[in-house]
């Protein structure tokens, strides 16, 4: 391929620049030793995954044109299945077309000549899915030992923003890089997302020489990619070439316990937006020099002068006597309003057409947002937009104030000097509560006084108390009655369960509560909503519990935690690629009051100790405490961070070992002589 031979002085800088070198293929690739030193026991890797990004001018209509390489080696046979690859174009507002492919497979002969097999023409498979078409590649004699290798070159019209390169795979990737070869007429911003610290960065130049390399110096087709003619009409005489590359980067592991759904949350990738275009003078408008300046700017998007006089009017008469209310029942009235509109959903991070969505009742996420955050100042209570990126659109660099990078608007709302964050759209119930989609990272506050950045928590959290008092027979069996108390978003999850079960407390208590008892018969449950707390959501059950405790002689054995104890820790591994996301603050607590029989005494507790995780991110208490013949045990799970590196996955993980192994402590009774 012409084109990418021309930039191979670019990577003569490292030591294993043969090695990597991208046309022919490197023998040591069709050896094992190489990858399985780096990933001992993969059955599949990616040697190299590389792309170049070229802009172009033909006349005065610039076009961007990708080139892309990857190789792979089969290790084992499990590899052999997955031997696949395939690749997409868009098909919808980006006009992109495939200009030429060429996959190949790689072997060695008995005489450990490098043999090829070529695949053929028909072996591409096109599958046409909505907006973008996707293109499958089935390669021949594939077994241990082969490289598969797989070369296209796209076109595309967007010059706006390129492509994004995600360097880490499902699988290993021993080098990952990317080069873009960008005019000095044009400037682009790189925005990196995922962790990028080990990140190696080669910066160069070319000329317009370098760019027109073509028929004139090699054949019209090289290697079955057909090389891109001389180009006389370019208008610019060179740019800058910059070159990024990781190496040696182990497989997302997407099964991991509370990893980030979306991919693109926590994978090493660059994105690029264009900023400036000086040959047709054209600035990007969603950017802006300071953070300061974008929130001046978009501030004034969200005032009532952009609905009409007449719907000003009508929305002030409607919501302004909320205000006689208390600030929180009046929030919950309006939200309950604004819940009726209808999303259309798609998601805009400023409002498009106000005055359409108030008379349709009917609009996009901001927009119906905007409306809520009106209706609220209308009633007199402040309120601010908040502009944030959803899970599903990765997350925002601070490094640059561009708009675009969000995708969607909240509302914030001082609550007791707390930022309560809403979200009308979101599908949630009550206020205060934010779906799973919208806690990504962190927002941008809107005040017109220069702005201010906002963690992405979800106001309310998953708040659970279990109170349960039982009696113990000197046979070990035990009656008694446990309620569990809900709140916040705890009430959200449990109502969905109790309707799993129809609504049967007694069938609730035996599914979803349990956790070490066998034989545990529940009965007489009820189901109580408590408005006075909150819309606290109380369920209560009997309880009679024949084979839990284990009894020796004269002693009884039993573990405390009979209930919603941490029986495994969620994190097993000893190293952890992705983030741990757990989505919503946690207040997890276990009241229990042990009447222990008559003649019997207390031979041995577990110690109550208290854990802390840094930063106040967290913490774990467990108090027992001896009144007479009753043992009052508390066990409080407490986390406050909901998101956690990688590099702190052996932290979080000793936390979670800690609450396991207490609470699989046991309660030693023996009965008095």
């Amino acid at each position: 391929m012409g084109l990418i031979l021309a930039f191979a002085p670019l990577f003569a800088q490292n030591a294993d620049a043969q090695l990597y070198q991208v046309d022919p293929i490197h023998p040591e690739w069709l050896s094992n030793e190489l990858v399985e030193e780096v990933f001992p026991g993969a059955p599949i890797v990616i040697t190299q995954d590389y792309a170049w990004v070229h802009l172009e001018l033909y006349g005065r209509i610039p076009k961007i044109r990708y080139e892309y390489l990857r190789r792979i080696k089969i290790l084992g046979e499990e590899g052999v299945q997955r031997a696949n690859m395939s690749f997409s174009v868009a098909k919808s507002d980006i006009d992109e077309s495939l200009v030429s492919w060429r996959a190949v497979t790689y072997g060695l002969n008995p005489e450990d000549e490098v043999v090829s097999f070529p695949v053929e023409r028909k072996s591409l498979q096109l599958d046409k899915r909505g907006n973008e078409w996707v293109y499958s590649v089935e390669f021949p004699f594939v077994r241990p030992g082969s490289v598969i290798e797989l070369r296209y070159e796209i076109n595309s019209d967007d010059i706006k923003s390129l492509r994004t390169w995600q360097f880490q795979q499902d699988i290993p990737v021993m080098r990952s890089q990317i080069t873009t070869f960008i005019p000095s007429s044009y400037v682009y911003l790189p925005i990196t997302k995922g962790d990028l610290s080990n990140l190696i960065r080669y910066e160069g130049t070319f000329s317009q020489r370098d760019q027109v390399i073509g028929t004139g110096d090699f054949p019209a087709s090289r290697n079955g990619i057909t090389a891109i003619p001389a180009i006389q009409s370019m208008q610019y005489s060179g740019g800058k070439s910059l070159t990024y590359v990781l190496t040696e980067l182990p497989a997302l592991e997407k099964g991991e316990a509370f990893a980030p759904e979306a991919v693109n949350d926590y994978a090493p990738s660059i994105e690029w937006q264009l900023a400036q275009d000086y040959y047709r003078r054209f600035t990007n408008e969603n950017l802006y020099n300071t953070w300061d300046e974008l929130d001046r700017a978009l501030n004034r998007q969200f005032h009532s002068r952009r609905l009409n006089r007449k719907d000003r009017s009508v929305l002030a008469g409607k919501f302004v006597p909320r205000v006689r209310s208390s600030t929180w029942t009046a929030v919950e009235q309006i939200y309950a309003d604004f819940s009726m509109f209808s999303w259309n959903g798609e998601y805009e991070a400023t409002p498009t057409n106000l005055n359409k969505a108030w008379k349709s009742r009917e609009g996009s996420s901001s927009e119906i947002n905007t409306l809520f955050l009106l209706a609220l100042r209308e009633a007199g209570i402040e309120a601010s937009p908040v502009l944030i990126s959803t899970k599903d659109n990765g997350f925002v660099s601070a490094a640059y104030p561009l708009v675009n990078q969000f995708n969607h608007m909240l509302v914030a709302m001082d609550q007791g000097g707390e930022k309560v964050l809403l979200d009308v759209v979101g599908g949630m119930e009550k206020p205060g509560l934010l779906p799973r989609n919208d806690l990504n990272g962190a927002g941008y506050l809107l005040n017109g006084q220069g702005g201010e950045w906002i963690p992405l928590q979800s106001y309310q959290k998953v708040n659970q108390v279990t109170y349960s008092r039982f009696y113990m027979k000197d046979d070990g069996s035990m009656d008694g009655q446990v309620s569990i108390v809900n709140q916040d978003f705890s009430t959200e999850v449990e109502e969905k369960r109790l309707l799993e079960v129809g609504e049967d407390a007694s069938a609730y208590f035996l599914k979803y509560v349990w956790s070490g008892a066998r034989s545990a018969s529940a009965s007489n449950g009820r189901v109580e909503h408590m408005p006075e707390y909150h819309n606290a959501l109380k369920i209560t059950c009997d309880v009679k519990i024949d084979d839990y405790v284990v009894k020796t002689g004269d002693l009884l054995f039993l573990k405390p935690m009979l209930m919603r104890s941490l029986v495994t820790n969620p994190f097993q591994a000893k190293e952890r690629v992705a983030p741990i996301d757990l989505t919503y603050p946690v207040w997890e607590a276990h009241m229990l009051g042990l009447v222990i029989p008559d003649g019997y005494e207390v031979a041995q507790v577990p110690q109550s100790i208290r854990v802390m995780m840094p930063g106040n991110a967290g913490q774990f208490t467990y108090n027992v405490m001896e009144m007479g013949n009753i043992l009052h045990i508390t066990s409080t799970i407490q986390i406050n961070r909901t998101r956690y590196s990688p590099e702190e996955y052996e932290g979080i993980r000793q936390f979670f070992e800690y609450i396991v192994n207490k609470h699989q402590e046991d309660i030693v009774i023996k009965k008095v002589q």
